[in-house]
């Protein structure tokens, strides 16, 4: 695979999304103005399952 300009863009981009900064501050730091910046954006599957644990269980009843 040969490495480019896009390739490196396409990893900051994936890299920035994983550790935290925001959608609106990764697209102004990379010069996207469109939902392209979507396509060029993978979370990690470890932060994934770390924002799946903030969502509360509704399957635990209501504490006493």
């Amino acid at each position: 695979m040969e490495l480019s300009f896009h390739s490196l863009r396409h990893t900051a981009i994936s890299e920035q999304a994983n550790q935290g900064i925001t959608r609106e501050v990764r697209m102004k730091l990379s010069g996207h103005k469109t939902a392209v910046h979507d396509r060029h954006t993978h979370h990690e599957l470890e932060t994934l399952r770390r924002e799946v644990e903030k969502v509360p269980s509704f399957t635990d009843g209501p504490e006493a």
